[in-house]
């Protein structure tokens, strides 16, 4: 068995880059806010009208969840 060097550097080292960006993202929450409204999530209101914008309760708890990541 040969050992890659270049092949474990350069996975740590974009890995890196990733978590970076990451973290860039769940700090921005307008960002979020704003990729989860273009993802199309539906929900129905209390007059059972189908609404083709997420709701605020879905886009807090999704924005919740990458907050906690972050912090971990």
């Amino acid at each position: 068995m040969e050992y890659n060097f270049s092949k474990l550097w350069s996975e740590q080292f974009w890995g890196f880059f990733k978590f970076k960006n990451f973290c860039m993202y769940a700090e921005d929450e307008e960002s979020q806010a704003a990729y989860y409204k273009r993802l199309g999530a539906i929900h129905i209101n209390e007059k059972g009208k189908i609404i083709e914008e997420p709701s605020q309760l879905l886009l807090d708890t999704l924005i919740e969840e990458n907050r906690a990541a972050l912090d971990m």
